[in-house]
């Protein structure tokens, strides 16, 4: 099974979040290991799907409810599974085994949990001022026009706009550094530390 995550187009993999089985101790389980005997790779995953009790010969525990867990490390309220639902809800049959994971609850609640949570971060984040948003959001229009009407044209804006980025961003690194501790630069950036440790030292090109 694929685990797919959710990502904000800001924070990217800084907070990326997904769904997460809990159990009935309040831990997360540990991931599931697929051994295909194609030599050393094994797979692991932790895809909430596993932990609707049906995997067992895979060691996958039943899960008692899902949560919304971020990579920042937040963590959401758990979703109960109803105790009514079991696997003789979707049983296996000739055509295949069943899907009892769709007795777990909707794991968009869960999503809706990290959509409330990267609203927090962005309002904790140092605000753009207005006219500075406004100004991005006019010249993000413009450049989608003309990359339909003359993409060469866009290509040559895009290739100063990379030069200029690269420029602002040293300089900027180089005084938030000199201004301000890590605690606070993450902060006002919406990133946990390391993070924002990392975004420092891509624009100072280090």
């Amino acid at each position: 099974m694929r685990e797919a995550g959710w990502r904000s187009e800001e924070f990217d993999a800084a907070h990326e979040g997904r769904v997460a089985a809990v159990l009935d101790d309040g831990t997360e389980p540990r991931p599931v290991i697929f051994d295909t005997g194609s030599g050393s790779h094994v797979h692991r995953s932790s895809d909430w799907r596993l932990y609707d009790g049906s995997w067992a010969f895979l060691r996958a525990p039943r899960a008692v409810a899902l949560r919304a867990v971020c990579a920042c490390g937040w963590t959401g309220e758990p979703h109960p599974v109803e105790r009514a639902l079991s696997l003789d809800a979707a049983p296996s049959t000739d055509d295949g085994p069943g899907r009892p994971w769709e007795a777990l609850p909707d794991p968009e609640v869960c999503h809706a949990d990290w959509t409330a949570h990267i609203g927090d971060v962005e309002r904790a984040a140092l605000p753009l001022p207005d006219a500075v948003a406004h100004q991005i959001d006019q010249l993000t229009q413009a450049l989608h026009a003309l990359a339909d009407d003359a993409p060469l044209a866009a290509l040559r804006a895009v290739n100063r706009l990379e030069r200029i980025l690269a420029d602002v961003g040293e300089l900027a690194a180089a005084a938030a550094r000199q201004d301000h501790e890590i605690d606070v630069i993450a902060r006002g950036l919406g990133l946990p530390e390391e993070d924002a440790r990392t975004r420092l030292a891509h624009h100072a090109g280090w």
